[in-house]
């Protein structure tokens, strides 16, 4: 798959089509307006979110860019980077049709604000 827009802005709306079974997938996004990279998303856990709009059955999403898409790094670098790159959290309806009902992460390139988008 890949995204139309950078990945912070429709990624997560994108995302609600595709399967929350556990796999890790990857997609690619225009990030940062400046070049297509690949992305991975994983679904972790179900919970009960709460948010403006109410309390809702949700699984809970990570997706964060793959550093090797830009520049082959070690197995080792890699990990060492982990707690650095820039991760997403989302929180979907379990149920269809999944709307996406709280979202966590940075907005814009690395060093972005971290925002908090949540269903009113």
């Amino acid at each position: 798959m890949i995204a139309p827009a950078n990945d912070e802005a429709t990624m997560p709306l994108l995302l609600r089509g595709q399967p929350f079974d556990g796999e890790r997938r990857a997609a690619h996004a225009w990030v940062v307006d400046r070049f297509v990279a690949r992305v991975y998303f994983e679904s972790w856990k179900h919970c009960t979110t709460r948010v403006p709009a109410g309390s809702f059955r949700t699984v809970e999403v990570l997706m964060f860019p793959d550093l090797n898409d830009w520049i082959p790094l070690s197995d080792l670098v890699t990990r060492l980077a982990w707690p650095f790159i820039p991760k997403y959290h989302m929180w979907y309806e379990v149920d269809p049709p999944h709307r996406l009902v709280r979202f966590e992460g940075p907005y814009g390139p690395p060093g972005a604000p971290e925002i908090v988008l949540e269903l009113v």
